[in-house]
């Protein structure tokens, strides 16, 4: 197996462990709006918004040379 397909599964088992264990209710205030969600759409949406940006800055850096 290729070690990208490893770290790949070890960092999803992770993320998953840490999502199932932050079940909890916060409340997130940004500004004037205030959002009661749970712990796991927090952790996703940060963890995806990184992972998305990191592909934009590989693909912007493969661009440029």
């Amino acid at each position: 197996m290729n070690f990208k397909v490893i770290g790949g599964i070890i960092l999803g088992c992770l993320i998953a462990i840490i999502c199932l264990q932050n079940y909890k209710i916060i409340e997130l205030s940004f500004l004037f709006w205030k959002v009661s969600i749970p712990v796991i759409i927090v952790i996703l949406t940060v963890f995806i918004f990184g992972f998305i940006c990191g592909l934009i800055y590989k693909n912007l850096k493969k661009v440029r040379k």
